[in-house]
């Protein structure tokens, strides 16, 4: 008659308790191990592209840039002699006017490069006396805080730079000028015309214009790498 095997001694319940733990720990390094090796690559082609990552604060550079979006910047977009151009969006230092702001990055889209006249007419806009089309497309869906009727058009400058803004009929903003850019300064527009603080001043006709010193450039809008988990297909896209 064989004789019977003793069982195996009990476990207790630490013993099962560590051992999930251990497991778990294990399952988390296995996925965030190459997260973590993924970020520090991407930081490492951040550093050496000369990107820096900054937040886009407010919702006047729609349908382009969404508030709180995380978006990459070309700090090395205008070194060796390259100078912005009109279209360009650009991150800049906060205009001097708003000595609250000085610390905040502002984006925009230059439309006036140094010497170029700018008028508003009706939210047409001019430079040097040549006018800008804009095409109507459709619609904008808008935030319920935002009432008017909003629409997207595509604007094209007479140098062929051409992009989409936001425009809802606010009188307020849609005339203004003639503006003189000055040397070494350029004139930007939020690309919701309707909805934002730039060169035209903080709105009205009787406001002073401002302009952006190129000393105050910090880069070139890039691409949106965060948007939130409700917009994951904006990671990625570029900021034009």
């Amino acid at each position: 008659m064989s004789k019977r095997e003793a069982p195996p001694p009990p476990v207790s319940p630490a013993s099962r308790s560590r051992g999930l733990v251990e497991k778990l720990t294990i399952g988390a390094a296995a996925v965030m191990g190459p997260v973590f090796a993924l970020m520090i690559g991407f930081s490492l082609v951040m550093l050496a592209k000369g990107w820096a990552a900054h937040v886009q604060k407010a919702n006047d550079m729609l349908p382009g840039l969404m508030a709180d979006e995380r978006f990459l910047v070309d700090t090395t977009a205008y070194d060796q002699g390259r100078l912005p151009r009109r279209g360009d969006i650009v991150a800049f230092t906060g205009p001097r006017m708003f000595p609250a702001d000085r610390e905040r990055t502002w984006v925009k889209r230059i439309v006036g490069l140094p010497g170029d006249r700018i008028g508003l007419v009706d939210g047409i806009l001019s430079i040097g006396g040549k006018v800008a089309v804009q095409e109507p497309l459709r619609e904008h869906p808008l935030p319920s805080y935002r009432r008017d009727r909003v629409l997207l058009l595509r604007e094209r400058l007479p140098d062929g730079a051409a992009y989409e803004i936001l425009r809802s009929g606010n009188a307020l903003l849609d005339n203004g000028g003639p503006y003189v850019v000055p040397a070494d300064s350029y004139f930007v527009l939020g690309d919701d015309r309707s909805n934002s603080i730039d060169s035209r001043g903080v709105g009205g006709p009787n406001e002073k214009p401002w302009y952006v010193p190129s000393k105050d450039i910090i880069g070139r809008a890039n691409y949106i790498y965060w948007s939130g988990l409700d917009r994951l297909d904006r990671i990625g896209s570029a900021v034009k």
